[in-house]
């Protein structure tokens, strides 16, 4: 088995700037603070979203290289099914259909896979 090279660690976050996100950061890295409620804390989904990020860089080191963080809304998301976002993908929706129910035709969007 032929060993795959770790990919180069992400850079710091741009936008968390200041000793107070550093604080944050290393509060979650030790355990201080739990993830999750990073956003109720802040008030501010995105700088969660980055400081959740960015402590797991440093715990892992490892970034998350391809994933967006910033062109999302994550306040959107919040209080619903999701649990401590890093990032986004967009994903291809096809439709599926004519499903026949009670008689009548429907076309319904769906993400694809394949």
């Amino acid at each position: 088995m032929t060993a795959v090279p770790s990919p180069p660690a992400e850079p710091a976050v741009p936008m968390l700037a200041g000793r107070d996100d550093d604080e944050k950061i290393e509060s979650v890295v030790a355990c201080n603070t739990p993830s999750y409620s990073l956003e109720s804390a802040l008030g501010d989904c995105l700088r969660a979203a980055a400081i959740r990020r960015e402590a797991l860089r440093r715990t892992t080191g490892r970034g998350l290289d391809g994933l967006p963080l910033e062109g999302f809304d994550y306040a959107s998301i919040l209080g619903q099914c999701r649990e401590m976002p890093v990032g986004y993908i967009q994903l291809p929706v096809g439709i599926a259909g004519p499903l026949i129910l009670d008689v009548r035709e429907y076309h319904v969007p769906m993400v694809t896979t394949d």
